[in-house]
C-alpha cells in the first residue's frame, strides 16, 4: 500500500500543473506550532528549556508577516493528547482554499509496532497506540479535514522522516504537500535544535542558504541546507520529500540586502556554502565557507555563535573526509556503548551506511556514519 501511493503521489507531481505565484505567502499561511520538551511519563527524558528554538521559529515566522491570530502553539503541559487532536482539526479548518497550512512539532518522537507516534505531553511509552499521537491520525485528519492549498510539514524529532507518509497521503489526494525533518524515518535524532536553528535561518533570509546566489530562498535550498547542517553538524542524513505539484523552486523568502553574501569570482579551491573542516586551537572542527578571498576564506562553526566566525588561511582548511566502508561490507555498529555485527545494505555520498544488524528484523534498520562503525571481527 505505502508503495503504491508513493506512486500515485509522485504521478500526481509530474502531472499537475505548477502552482500560480509559487512563493509563500505568509498572510494566508496558519501554522501549528507543537513544542514538547518535558512528558508526565518519567521514563521520557525532558530537554532544556532554555533558548528554545520552537519559539524561535514562532518569532520568525511573525517577522516574516504571519499574523499572530494565525498562529497556534502548544508548548509542553498544553500539548496533550486531545488537545493536539483539536489543535490539528482546527488548523485543517482555518487553513481553507488559496492558504498556506504550517505544521510543525519538536520533542520526542517513538516508534510502536511498525508505525511512528509524535509524543504528546501525556503520552504513556508503554501503550503508545492507545495513548499516543501517531503520524498516521496525522495523516488520517488532514487528508479527511483540511481544503487548503498547499502544506509544510516540519519535524525535530527523532524518526521524524515518517512525516513523509503525510506528504504522500496529501499528495495523492492531489494536495501540494512537502515535509523537511530532522532525521529519516528509521532513525534518532539529536537532542539539540540543530535542524530548528537551520529553517529559522532560512525564515530568516540568511545569505549562506542561498546556493546559487539570486537573492531567492527556494525549497529546495532549504532542504539543501537542512540536508547539509545535519550532515556535517550531527551525522544524520534527511532529505525532503515534496508530493501534488509541491515545486522545488517555490520561493520562502528573499535574502535582504544587507545579509546577501559576496559570490567573488576569486580563484580558489573553496567556494561559499561548502563544507570543510578547520583548525583552530590546535583541533579540527566543522565549518561552513561564508565568504572566499584569494588566499583565505571567511568560515562559520557548525554549532557555535556568529560572533565565532572568523577569516583563516587556505592552510587551516581541509576536506571533510570520505567514509573508509562500503555496501555489502560487514561491520560492528556502536550503539550505547556497545558494538553490535551488522551488514551495510547500501551506501549515500560516501558518507552514510544503512546497516541491518546480525538477529535484528528490518524495524532495527537505520543510518549510520563511520563514527559508529568499525571493521568486523574476524
Amino acid at each position: 500500500m505505502r508503495l503504491l501511493l508513493t506512486l500515485i503521489a509522485l504521478c500526481l507531481s509530474l502531472s499537475r500543473p505548477a502552482l500560480a505565484g509559487a512563493a509563500w505567502q505568509p498572510a494566508k499561511t496558519h501554522a501549528l506550532i507543537v513544542g514538547i520538551l518535558e512528558w508526565q511519563d518519567k521514563d521520557l527524558a525532558p530537554f532544556p528549556k532554555e533558548n528554545r528554538q520552537d519559539r524561535a521559529l514562532e518569532r520568525a515566522l511573525l517577522a516574516n508577516g504571519v499574523p499572530a491570530a494565525n498562529i497556534a502553539f502548544l508548548a509542553d503541559r498544553q500539548a496533550t493528547l486531545p488537545a493536539i487532536r483539536a489543535a490539528v482539526d482546527g488548523l485543517a479548518a482555518k487553513a481553507g482554499p488559496g492558504s498556506t497550512l504550517l505544521f510543525y512539532f519538536a520533542g520526542h518522537g517513538l516508534q510502536s509496532g511498525g508505525r511512528t507516534y509524535l509524543a504528546n505531553y501525556d503520552v504513556d511509552s508503554g501503550r503508545m497506540a492507545a495513548t499516543g499521537f501517531g503520524v498516521t491520525e496525522l495523516a488520517d485528519r488532514l487528508a479527511s479535514r483540511w481544503r487548503g492549498e498547499r502544506a509544510l510539514l516540519m519535524a525535530d524529532c527523532c524518526h521524524s522522516g515518517a512525516l513523509g507518509e503525510v506528504v504522500q497521503r496529501l499528495g495523492a489526494a492531489g494536495k501540494a504537500a512537502a515535509c523537511l525533518t530532522s532525521a529519516t524515518a528509521t532513525n534518532i535524532s539529536t537532542g539539540r535544535w540543530t535542524f530548528t536553528e537551520s529553517v529559522v535561518r532560512s525564515l530568516l533570509g540568511e545569505g549562506r542558504v542561498d546556493r546559487n546566489g539570486d537573492r531567492s530562498l527556494t525549497f529546495a535550498e532549504v532542504d539543501g541546507h537542512v540536508h547539509d547542517e545535519m550532515k556535517f553538524a550531527e551525522d544524520q542524513l534527511t532529505k525532503g520529500l515534496r508530493a501534488g505539484g509541491f515545486e522545488a523552486d517555490w520561493q520562502l523568502r528573499t535574502v535582504p540586502a544587507g545579509k546577501v553574501l559576496a559570490y567573488a569570482a576569486v580563484k580558489s579551491p573553496w567556494s561559499i556554502g561548502m563544507y570543510a573542516d578547520c583548525l583552530a586551537e590546535d583541533k579540527w572542527w566543522r565549518a561552513q565557507i561564508l565568504q572566499v578571498e584569494n588566499g583565505r576564506c571567511q568560515v562559520h562553526y557548525l554549532g557555535w555563535e556568529d560572533k565565532w566566525d572568523e577569516w583563516v588561511p587556505l592552510s587551516r582548511l581541509r576536506a571533510v573526509g570520505t567514509s573508509r566502508f562500503a555496501a555489502g561490507q560487514r561491520v560492528q555498529v556502536e550503539w550505547e556503548a556497545k558494538w553490535y555485527p551488522a551488514r551495510i545494505q547500501q551506501s549515500a555520498e560516501s558518507f552514510f551506511h544503512f546497516v541491518r544488524y546480525d538477529g535484528y528484523g528490518p524495524e532495527f534498520d537505520e543510518w549510520v556514519t563511520d563514527k559508529r562503525l568499525k571493521a568486523a571481527e574476524r
